[in-house]
C-alpha cells in the first residue's frame, strides 16, 4: 500500500512539473518573441531556441512518465523530476529578469503597433501578386486578427492542437503502438501503426486549427458593410475565407511530420513519402473547409459540427488509403467551389441576415 501510495505521489509530481515547465518556456518564448519582433538580435534568439529546445523535450518526457509509469527506472526517474524542476525555476528567474530588462522596450513597441500602420504582422503587399488584390487585402486582416487573437476560441483552437502534437508525441515515444517492420516499400510503410498514427494527428491538427474560419466569419458579421464599401465580391470572400483555412492549419502537417522525424519512429526512406502524404491531408481538409465556411455563417457551432463530419469522414479514409484525398479532392473541387462562392455572394448580398 505504501509503494502504491509513493507511485500515485511521483504520477501527481510528474504532471505538476509538467504544467510548471510548459507554462514557464510558453512564457519564455512569448517574452523572447516580443522583444524578436524589434530587436532582430540573432544571437539571442538562437539563445532562447536552445533553452526552449530542453524545456520541451523534458516535458514530453514528464508527460511520457504521467501516462506510463514504467516507462523510467525510480532512479531515471527521480534525476528527470529533479531537472524538470530545475528547468522549470531557471526558466522562471531568467523569464523575470529579462522583463524587467526589456519591459520600457516592448511596451513601447506594442504602442507602435496599435497606433499606426507602419508595422504589420502580415504584408497585403507580399500576398497580391499570388492572390490578387482584395483577396490579399482581406487575407491579410484576417491573418492579423487571428494573430492578435480576435478571440479566446484562438487560444483554446491552439491549446488543442498542442493536446493532439503531445498525444502523438506520446504514443511514439512510450511504445504504446505495436513494433512495425522498417524495412520493405513505400506502400508497405504507409500503413504502419506508427504512419498512420502521424497522419491521424495531423488530421485532427488540421481541423482544429481551420476550424477558427467559420468563428472568423461570425466575428466579422457585425462589420459587413466593410466588405460591401470595399466593393469586395463573393468570389473574393470565398477565395480570402479558403487561403485562411489552409493558412492557419499549415502548422499541422509539418509539426505532425517533424515529430516523426525527430522521434525516429519513421525509416529515413519513408520520410519524404509522408511529408506528401501529411501535407495531401492537409490540403483537402483545409479546402473542404474553406469552400464550407459560408454554409452557416451565422452559426458557427452548428458549421463546426457539419464541416469536422465532413472533412474528418474524408481524411479517415485518406489516412488508410493516401490517394483517395486525391480523388475527393477532385471530385469536390467544382460542386463546392461553386456552391462557396454562391453562398458567399448571398452573405454579402444580405449582410449575413
Amino acid at each position: 500500500m505504501a509503494g502504491a501510495g509513493r507511485i500515485e505521489a511521483m504520477g501527481w509530481l510528474s504532471l505538476v512539473l509538467f504544467v510548471f515547465v510548459t507554462a514557464m518556456a510558453e512564457l519564455f518564448a512569448a517574452l523572447n518573441w516580443i522583444h524578436w519582433g524589434h530587436t532582430r538580435q540573432k544571437a539571442l534568439a538562437a539563445l532562447a531556441l536552445l533553452l526552449i529546445f530542453p524545456a520541451v523535450l523534458v516535458g514530453g518526457l514528464l508527460l511520457a512518465l504521467v501516462v506510463r509509469d514504467g516507462l523510467f527506472t525510480a532512479g531515471a526517474r527521480l534525476w528527470l523530476l529533479l531537472i524538470a524542476a530545475l528547468m522549470g525555476a531557471a526558466l522562471y528567474l531568467i523569464t523575470a529578469r529579462q522583463h524587467a530588462g526589456w519591459r520600457a522596450a516592448d511596451i513601447e513597441y506594442a504602442r507602435r503597433l496599435q497606433s499606426a500602420n507602419r508595422l504589420r504582422l502580415v504584408s497585403a503587399a507580399r500576398l497580391r501578386r499570388r492572390l490578387g488584390y482584395a483577396v490579399a487585402a482581406q487575407l491579410a486582416r484576417d491573418l492579423q486578427l487571428t494573430l492578435r487573437a480576435f478571440s479566446s476560441a484562438v487560444y483554446v483552437v491552439a491549446g488543442i492542437a498542442a493536446l493532439w502534437l503531445a498525444g502523438l508525441i506520446t504514443a511514439l515515444v512510450t511504445g504504446l503502438l505495436p513494433v512495425a517492420a522498417r524495412s520493405g516499400g513505400w506502400l508497405d510503410l504507409t500503413w504502419t501503426p506508427q504512419a498512420l498514427a502521424i497522419k491521424s494527428a495531423c488530421a485532427l491538427m488540421v481541423m482544429t486549427l481551420a476550424a477558427l474560419a467559420p468563428l472568423l466569419i461570425a466575428y466579422e458579421l457585425p462589420m459587413m458593410w466593410v466588405e460591401r464599401a470595399t466593393a469586395a465580391t463573393g468570389l473574393d470572400l470565398c477565395a480570402a475565407k479558403l487561403w485562411y483555412a489552409r493558412a492557419v492549419s499549415l502548422v499541422a502537417p509539418l509539426a505532425a511530420w517533424i515529430v516523426g522525424l525527430l522521434t525516429g519512429q519513421v525509416p529515413v526512406v519513408y520520410l519524404l513519402p509522408l511529408l506528401g502524404e501529411c501535407l495531401l491531408l492537409w490540403w483537402m481538409m483545409s479546402s473542404l473547409v474553406g469552400w464550407l465556411t459560408f454554409e452557416m455563417p451565422a452559426r458557427p457551432g452548428l458549421a463546426l459540427i457539419v464541416m469536422t463530419t465532413a472533412a474528418l469522414a474524408a481524411a479517415a479514409l485518406a489516412v488508410i488509403f493516401w490517394p483517395v484525398a486525391i480523388i475527393i479532392h477532385v471530385q469536390a473541387t467544382h460542386s463546392l467551389s461553386e456552391r462557396g462562392r454562391h453562398m458567399a455572394r448571398l452573405y454579402l448580398m444580405t449582410e449575413g441576415d
